[in-house]
Order: C-alpha cells, then sequence, then structure tokens
C-alpha cells in the first residue's frame, strides 16, 4: 500500500489532465499512486492519460464528483487520500511538505 493516493475525478478534462499528470512526475517525495476515474468524458481525455503511470477506472455514465471520488477511495486504500481536481498543477515538493506536515498530527481530521 503506498502512503498517499492521489484521486483524480476527469469529466472532459483533456485541456488540463496532461500538466496536472507532468507535475505529479515531478515530485520528490515518490510513496504515492495515481488513480484516475473518469466519468465518461466525450473528448480525448482518455487519450492523455495513455504514457503515465496511474490506474483508470473508466465509467459509462457521469456519476458526478462526489461519487466518482467515493468510488476511488473504497478501491484504493492508503494512508493518506489527497483529492486533486485535473486543472491543478502541484509545486516538485508539494507531496513532501504535506506528507511531513499530516505526519506531524497524528489527529488532523479530528
Amino acid at each position: 500500500m503506498v502512503k498517499v493516493a492521489v484521486n483524480i475525478v476527469t469529466f472532459n478534462s483533456a485541456g488540463d489532465i496532461t500538466a496536472c499528470l507532468e507535475s505529479l512526475n515531478t515530485q520528490t517525495f515518490r510513496d504515492f499512486r495515481i488513480h484516475v476515474l473518469d466519468n465518461a468524458s466525450t473528448d480525448a481525455t482518455l487519450e492523455k492519460l495513455t504514457g503515465f503511470d496511474l490506474d483508470i477506472v473508466r465509467s459509462a455514465t457521469n456519476t458526478g464528483f462526489a461519487k466518482a471520488h467515493n468510488d476511488l477511495i473504497r478501491a484504493y486504500p492508503s494512508e493518506y487520500i489527497l483529492i486533486l481536481n485535473p486543472d491543478a498543477i502541484l509545486k516538485p515538493e508539494f507531496l513532501g511538505r504535506l506528507v511531513s506536515s499530516l505526519d506531524l498530527r497524528p489527529d488532523p481530521a479530528s
């Protein structure tokens, strides 16, 4: 099991997803796995995912943002979960700083 599950829900996100995934590839912290649930995109989103090391779940219908993320959370357990929008671009030290901060606080969700 990885320390961080990076979960992304896409819907017609072809214009954004590549930059997001490229920013994840530059992370200095490496104990994470990317999971993408595509909510029945009709654009080139799925094609943009090829070439990246990630898990893809394809939904035949658009189930919505919350249900899609809940499905990813149930399917891919990890110590921490980062719910990430497909248009987010992270600085290389983002995950490392996030995990360090969370590790210092055993009660972040309290």
